[in-house]
């Protein structure tokens, strides 16, 4: 699904201003990476991944979408692995006076609003391979050149409609997050652009409600709007019950006399009762987080369910030299009489396990640290990817926890060479690997590779006469990463030691199904460990997953057998 983000940049200035055009070129975007939630986000500056279907753009003041835009963008061209254009400002005032300033390098931020429409997962976060550029704005950001300080504005804040309330609860969450950064004995230049940014927005929220206050003495008496009955949309309020941020939980958790907590029973070895549950927007973001930095889970069928077990049909595909799934496609003649198929149907059915994770931190952390609640948020979703991971690639047998791959029918084990050494990877065994593999896994498939090989993949050469030729592909400088024989290679821990089976395998990730029961639960605690002063947070995710198909494939050939899923035998 399409998400719009932003990112901020000094205004570069590319070529001279034209005075009486009131144009001038600046760069607008890089591939610079910026911390995200999923991770380090990296756009990629290639005519592929760019869609400049909206150009020109809209350039608009602090991303506000609500007043008449002070110019264009026009002459949008990659360049540089950057994405350049002309800044061409309006006739009206406002815009006039925003020139002055640019030509006077008092306006240097640049800010531009973008349409996430692909990516792909890498190690450490993702790269956009598609996006949209929507908009770019000028914002009061200081001069530095580096994507992503401040990380803008979010494209859509500035089309939201707030009343005097809102105003009010914004300007205190925003006095909240000043005072944190006002109470360090130094900022990096990071932080001071988020300082600065968080101050231009409370100044921005005063005058507007001054604004307000003014509009009101002018309204006559009688043109006052008579007492109305408002319906409030209270969903998003319920998730976080109130909470501005899991911290502020935390510190209710603590004080224990906040009407907002929902107690909860919580068990821990130590047999001490008395949890709270956090509420659900702290927690879904984890689970998420988790989902998207899988190894499989980012790239497998994921079922959601609410109950306690799920059934799905999958077609009994085994054998094509007949039928396939017991259906057979024929050319029938006008007239002629049709004989029906069984389709060949078995069920799937999930049973999702309960997965838990115990993490505690002091008090002082998680009221001191600026950056304690995404430090749990993370640390949370790094466990849970790594047990997503290592128990259905490798470890889950089924019983208790999901079915891995290395222990499933489905998986096909490829013989070594004749006399092949010990703790070797050939190349003859990379061609036997992607041979056995099914033909519908093409485009699909990727290795996960044991580290240890990394030395004889990365020096691995094909035996041509009395010499050899190199056959190791690393195009990550063009951003499509490492590849073998046309496939990625991800190096994985979740394989087996060097040289045993499951070592290097070559699977289809789209060929495993995964199936999460609800959402992940999170509680938080201060009982568990009372006398060391610390929180205790427990996570609860129930999931499940196996193979979609349950044996290997025969071809049509009837001769050929292939899988999904591929490993090398012991060496």
């Amino acid at each position: 699904m399409a998400t719009t983000e932003s990112r901020t940049m000094s205004l570069e200035l590319g070529r001279k201003a034209d005075e009486e055009a009131r144009c001038i070129g600046a760069s607008l975007s890089s591939e610079a990476p910026v911390a995200r939630r999923g991770g380090d986000e990296i756009l990629e500056h290639t005519p592929e991944a760019v869609d400049l279907s909206r150009a020109p753009l809209p350039l608009l003041e602090g991303h506000d979408a609500s007043r008449v835009n002070i110019g264009v963008v026009e002459d949008l061209r990659l360049a540089g692995g950057k994405l350049r254009g002309v800044l061409r400002f309006g006739a009206t005032g406002r815009a006039k006076e925003l020139w002055e300033d640019v030509k006077a390098g008092i306006v240097r931020g640049i800010s531009i609003g973008y349409e996430v429409l692909e990516t792909r997962n890498q190690p450490g976060g993702y790269r956009v391979v598609r996006w949209r550029p929507l908009e770019v704005s000028l914002v009061a950001v200081p001069a530095d050149g580096t994507v992503g300080i401040g990380r803008g504005y979010n494209y859509l804040e500035g089309m939201k409609k707030m009343d005097k309330n809102d105003m009010l609860q914004r300007q205190a969450q925003l006095a909240d997050e000043i005072e944190t950064l006002a109470a360090r004995d130094s900022l990096t230049p990071d932080e001071g652009v988020v300082f600065a940014r968080l101050r231009e927005e409370a100044d921005t929220l005063t005058r507007r409600m001054e604004m307000l206050d003014a509009a009101a003495k002018l309204r006559p008496a009688a043109d006052k709007p008579r007492p109305r009955i408002v319906v409030e949309d209270r969903a998003a309020a319920s998730e976080s019950h109130g909470f501005r941020g899991l911290g502020e939980f935390v510190r209710a958790v603590m004080g224990g006399r906040d009407e907002r907590l929902q107690t909860r029973a919580m068990n821990s070895v130590s047999g001490v009762d008395g949890g709270f549950l956090i509420p659900q927007a702290y927690g879904a973001p984890i689970l998420d987080m988790a989902l998207e930095q899988s190894i499989l889970a980012s790239r497998c069928k994921v079922y959601r369910t609410n109950a306690a077990s799920l059934t799905v049909p999958a077609i009994s595909d085994s054998d094509h030299s007949a039928d396939r799934g017991g259906l057979v496609a024929t050319w029938t003649a006008e007239g002629a009489e049709m004989t029906p198929d069984d389709i060949q149907v078995r069920a799937m059915t999930f049973n999702p396990h309960k997965l838990t994770l115990l993490l505690k931190a002091t008090r002082e952390f998680m009221e001191d640290a600026p950056n304690a609640e995404a430090f749990i948020r993370e640390t949370l979703a790094a466990e849970i990817r790594w047990a997503i991971d290592h128990n259905c690639i490798l470890a889950g047998n089924g019983v208790g926890k999901p079915l891995a791959i290395f222990n499933s029918d489905a998986l096909a084990t490829v013989a070594k060479e004749s006399a092949q050494s010990n703790d070797t990877f050939l190349w003859e065994n990379a061609v036997n690997m992607a041979a056995k593999l099914a033909p519908a896994a093409e485009g699909k498939a990727v290795w996960l590779m044991s580290p240890s090989l990394k030395g004889q993949v990365y020096t691995m050469a094909q035996t041509v006469g009395t010499g050899g030729s190199n056959v190791w592909s690393d195009v990550s400088t063009g951003g499509k990463g490492q590849n073998l024989l046309g496939h990625p290679i991800i190096w994985s821990e979740h394989t087996s030691v060097l040289g045993d089976k499951g070592d290097v395998m070559l699977v289809n990730p789209s060929a495993y199904a995964l199936c999460i029961r609800s959402e992940l639960r999170l509680e938080a605690s201060r009982d568990i460990y009372f006398t060391s002063d610390h929180v205790a947070f427990r996570a609860t995710v129930r999931l499940d997953g196996m193979p979609i198909k349950n044996g290997l494939l025969t071809l049509a050939d009837g001769v050929t057998e292939v899988a999904d899923f591929v490993t090398l035998a012991a060496r």
